[in-house]
């Protein structure tokens, strides 16, 4: 599936986890949304199991790859436990360390830290599986897969840059307390997008996940733009500057060849 709706589905997904996702009608969106991506992920499971089998000529390739994919999920799961063990071990064996992380957000920051740290590691425990994954890939797919997997690499470099300096930047000018302050505006901007996926599934076969790359960044930008609005009314700045320019990565990164590719301010 495509990298943009991967995002979108996190980022919903952070949302929907959070205490602002009220309402019958948007928990109704959220329910169709998470039914279809079941459905979408065990059509693709489908139609990969096939195309192994097509490329390979034997259904060894997709075994191996569903062996592969759980051994990537067991190694992401002990690197970020390892992390979280190692933050631990700071608070309890350093005290001046403990009493300097005051707030969640400082905490917040330091566990993004420690992920960026442990990256290579994280990007080794992907390297067993993409050999295997690219066994059964067609010309095709290799392309969407080498692509994807670049926009992850500029994103994480994003992210990470410098110690991670533009998350604690945001964390440090208020940027939690700049998004409580506006959860109602961002429910709602959520409650759209979910409702623009809903139609692109809607009218998307299970059978055909192939949705349209420029309907897919005209729903990402939507999100993001209203976004972006909701926090520039906070009162500092900084944090509504910070969402920007990592909203205008992502759509440099994931729409350069769509319409609008960058938003205008």
């Amino acid at each position: 599936m495509n990298i943009i709706i991967i995002g979108l589905f996190a980022l919903i997904g952070m949302v929907y986890s959070s205490p602002f996702s009220e309402g019958d009608y948007f928990m109704l969106q959220v329910q169709q949304l998470q039914h279809r991506k079941e459905a979408m992920r065990l059509a693709e499971e489908r139609k990969l199991k096939e195309m192994c089998f097509k490329t390979t000529k034997s259904y060894e390739a997709y075994h191996d790859l569903k062996i592969a994919d759980d051994e990537l999920e067991v190694c992401v799961k002990l690197t970020m436990n390892e992390v979280l063990l190692d933050y631990t071990r700071k608070l309890v064996n350093n005290d001046d360390f403990y009493y300097s992380r005051p707030s969640r957000s400082i905490q917040v920051v330091d566990i993004i830290k420690g992920t960026c740290n442990r990256k290579s590691d994280l990007m080794d425990c992907a390297k067993k599986y993409e050999v295997v994954l690219d066994k059964c890939l067609d010309d095709k797919k290799k392309k969407e897969v080498a692509k994807a997997q670049q926009s992850a690499k500029s994103l994480t470099e994003y992210i990470c840059y410098n110690d991670a300096e533009r998350i604690q930047s945001f964390m440090n000018n208020g940027g939690m307390q700049c998004l409580k302050d506006n959860v109602n505006g961002i429910q709602q901007c959520t409650e759209n997008v979910i409702s623009s996926i809903n139609t692109l599934l809607s009218a998307t076969s299970i059978d055909n996940l192939e949705i349209d790359e420029e309907e897919r960044c005209k729903t990402l930008r939507k999100f993001l733009n209203c976004l972006t609005e909701k926090m520039k009314s906070c009162s500092n700045k900084k944090p509504a500057n910070i969402i920007q320019e990592f909203v205008d990565h992502i759509l440099a990164t994931e729409c350069a060849t769509t319409t609008n590719a960058v938003i205008v301010h």
